[in-house]
């Protein structure tokens, strides 16, 4: 459906699935395992779910993919101003029956200062979200009342809210708290939801397998699934889903071309974590985008004009990886070829000549890149994500010189060489504990057609950063096609052609 802005000079579409925010009053009151319980019942219920993560959680929007079968954009409020976070919703809703969006801060926590909203609740009403708050309800009975009655008040202008009561003890303990709420204008209790099995859906047990937070076990999610559906009143959430307006946004923000190239993008348990938001403008730039395995798969799929490596779990899966010998002479070919390559995060280590774990195992990866990758963490240790600011200080495959765009960084790992090499980014990044702006570089490029940076960039925060990326896939994919020699790419340096010392 479109309408025509008033003086006719854009053409506009309206978002008109129902949209929701579940978000905590305060942290570990369980509402990332809601979330989980509240999707598979929707995807079981046969709805059309789009979920969306708030913050920068790359784990938590794979979890959310997996989980819903769909991309799962991310609304990150230091990489996106207002307008770029309403445009990834509007992406996010295309075919969705419901759109259900996660808050990783609560309610009316501020945000860091930088951000584009002061809060969840600011994000809310600025994309027409209804709020589902997940308050814990252990301990509580009649003043449980107090706590809703607080969050309805705080600000009016949210509307009405819905309640979901968590770790609630049994049935009498949850009718306590539905008579509580029943007279309070501005909410509606959508039920109570009982404690689970700590061995089964706890959030050590849910959100962590073998270091691999990615990984969910089937049976939590189908126990969570299971528990959230029995016990919350999904036509009442439907009906406070549907209760804003609609969204009036750009049409071209929404626009997608034909299909045109094929991109291969790494999907297993080592490589997966990306913004999603990036693949979604690649394949309505025309991209078809082809999965596959660099532990499992032996052979590139057919026909790629490009590669896309995510971040993702190269230090639990090292050996797996340099024992598929044949995957990496198939990724080190296509790059001499002149094929596109672009890799972040954990894949950027991948594409060096060698890994070094923390404890000094040394690994054999692709070898694209004259360099050896350094872990500088244990591998129990969780990187914790930094938001980052990033300028492009030479033309690249992702865009011009001068051009800006905001990201996450991967601190585990720290690229060595002792060649020249070329670095297109430059890094501004706030060390919260000293209060100081620190500056670095990043953006490895050995040669023109493959791009390593340990930085994992959000391309809806710079809208062009995929056209410009599919500019260059559509120019290797006419050389490919003609016979024509690839733009004078120069040979790479391979993992055996040196040594692997470094400075």
């Amino acid at each position: 459906m479109t309408e025509d802005t008033a003086n006719n000079t854009e053409e506009m579409s309206l978002v008109s699935s129902p949209r929701i925010m579940v978000v905590g009053c305060a942290r570990d009151v369980g509402a990332s395992t809601v979330t989980l319980g509240m999707i598979v019942a929707f995807v079981r219920q046969g709805v059309a779910l789009a979920v969306g993560g708030m913050g920068y959680s790359l784990v938590e929007t794979t979890h959310y993919r997996r989980t819903s079968g769909r991309l799962s954009h991310l609304l990150d409020y230091h990489a996106l101003n207002a307008e770029e976070m309403k445009g990834s919703l509007a992406r996010l809703s295309t075919g969705s029956e419901m759109i259900l969006i996660q808050s990783d801060f609560p309610l009316f926590d501020k945000y860091p200062a930088g951000s584009s909203h002061t809060s969840p609740a600011e994000v809310a009403k600025s994309l027409g979200l209804s709020v589902v708050v997940v308050l814990d309800a252990r301990g509580y009975a009649e003043s449980f009342a107090a706590l809703a009655k607080g969050v309805a008040e705080f600000d009016p202008e949210l509307g009405q809210i819905g309640v979901i009561a968590n770790r609630v003890k049994n049935n009498e303990h949850n009718e306590i708290l539905r008579q509580s709420l029943a007279d309070i204008p501005g909410l509606v209790y959508l039920g109570g939801v009982p404690e689970g099995d700590a061995d089964v859906i706890g959030a050590d047990v849910l959100f962590q397998r073998r270091g691999n937070r990615s990984l969910l076990p089937r049976s939590g999610l189908v126990l969570c699934g299971e528990m959230v559906e029995k016990n919350i009143d999904f036509t009442a959430l439907k009906k406070l889903a549907a209760g804003k307006p609609d969204l009036s946004v750009p049409t071209s923000w929404m626009a997608a071309l034909p299909r045109r190239c094929r991109i291969g993008v790494a999907d297993d348990a080592a490589f997966h974590l990306t913004v999603q938001d990036n693949l979604d403008l690649l394949r309505r730039q025309g991209a078809e985008i082809v999965p596959f395995s660099p532990i499992a798969d032996y052979r590139l799929p057919r026909d790629l004009d490009a590669l896309y490596l995510p971040g993702g779990y190269l230090h639990l899966y090292a050996a797996d990886l340099q024992n598929n010998r044949e995957i990496r002479e198939e990724i080190r070919k296509f790059g001499d070829r002149g094929g596109i390559i672009y890799a972040e995060g954990g894949s950027a280590a991948y594409l060096c000549r060698n890994v070094v774990m923390h404890g000094g195992e040394l690994y054999e990866m692709v070898g694209l890149v004259p360099a050896i990758a350094h872990s500088i963490l244990d591998v129990r240790e969780t990187v914790v994500p930094e938001s980052v600011s990033i300028k492009l200080h030479a033309d690249c495959i992702l865009g011009k010189e001068g051009d800006e765009v905001h990201g996450v960084r991967d601190s585990r790992w720290i690229l060595h060489t002792d060649e020249d090499l070329d670095y297109a980014f430059s890094v501004e990044m706030v060390d919260a504990s000293e209060e100081t702006q620190l500056s670095l570089v990043d953006g490895l490029m050995p040669v023109s057609n493959v791009f390593a940076a340990v930085m994992q960039t959000h391309w809806a925060s710079c809208f062009g950063i995929a056209r410009h990326f599919l500019d260059a896939v559509m120019k290797y994919q006419t050389e490919r096609k003609s016979g024509a020699d690839s733009s004078g790419t120069q040979p790479i340096v391979r993992a055996n052609d040196s040594d692997t010392t470094t400075s």
